[in-house]
């Protein structure tokens, strides 16, 4: 590699990440350990990284249809980026959509950004 391309590579490894973008990558990466895709020798195996995206697709998909037209009686707070709802009418939402399971309560500092990440 060149003198031009080393310092190319550089200067792209100086981003840092903030901390929600940290707590959404851990957040996830923890799901692919529940699921099965860590191997003994402690690497994820091969393919994890499109599991990843289609994990936040799907929970990106699961808020957008909570506050779809199929959807009643939840909202958005748009100050502390999470669903409101009554936890029974949630409740009730969960028994037929369980992949809403878990969200209750939860921030989403990014989910307004999570179309333009998640293009699939």
């Amino acid at each position: 590699m060149d003198e031009s391309a080393e310092n190319q590579n550089a200067k792209v490894s100086k981003r840092q990440w903030t901390a929600e973008e940290d707590a959404i990558l851990v957040e996830g990466l923890l799901q692919l350990v529940d699921d099965g895709w860590k191997e003994d020798a402690g690497t994820f195996k091969p393919g994890y990284t499109k599991v990843l995206e289609k994990y936040l697709h799907k929970k990106n998909q699961t808020i957008k249809d909570m506050m779809g037209p199929s959807a009643s009686g939840f909202g958005w707070d748009d100050a502390r980026k999470m669903i409101i709802v009554e936890k029974e009418v949630y409740s009730q939402w969960c028994k037929s959509h369980p992949t809403a399971s878990g969200l209750y309560g939860k921030p989403f500092p990014h989910f307004d950004n999570f179309d333009v990440v998640l293009i699939m």
